[in-house]
């Protein structure tokens, strides 16, 4: 299987979930994907991006086409799968995957809306979650650089 692939192709895989924007792939993104690698070794590290119609970063975001962010991601060691999801959640990706553990930053650890529902469907279908510290984000480097 090619490491960048459809949502669908992924159906079942479980493993590990890490789902979001990744646009300006930089270091912080990539201590997150080596983090959620290490949950679990033996699991596949699949990466589902959110599609550019429903990224709302502000103008001009993302920087990056969902294909571009999808390359610079599969370019990485630790991750087996990329796919694109054309939805402005990770539900679908979760319902898909089934994932055993669902990977997201420390920011959203007790955060409500879309990611307490996120929460939820991982754990409807018997997976755990996992916060990673937070290192910086895409919007804190592109406003340090007065983008």
């Amino acid at each position: 299987m090619q490491k960048i692939t459809s949502l669908s192709a992924l159906t079942g895989i479980g493993g590990i979930l890490a789902h979001g924007c990744f646009d300006v792939l930089h270091i912080g993104h990539i201590r997150h994907l080596e983090a959620a690698r290490a949950l679990c070794l033996t699991g596949p590290l699949t990466v589902t991006l959110t599609a550019d119609a429903f990224i709302r970063k502000g103008v001009g975001r993302p920087i990056f086409s969902a294909a571009d962010r999808a390359h610079c991601l599969a370019a990485l060691e630790c991750v087996d799968h990329v796919a694109i999801c054309d939805e402005s959640t990770g539900l679908s990706a979760i319902e898909a995957i089934r994932p055993v553990w669902y990977v997201k930053g420390k920011e959203y650890e007790h955060a409500g809306g879309i990611s307490a529902m996120e929460r939820e469907a991982v754990q409807l279908y018997g997976g755990q979650m996992a916060y990673t510290d937070r290192w910086s984000s895409s919007t804190s480097i592109l406003e340090r650089l007065g983008v």
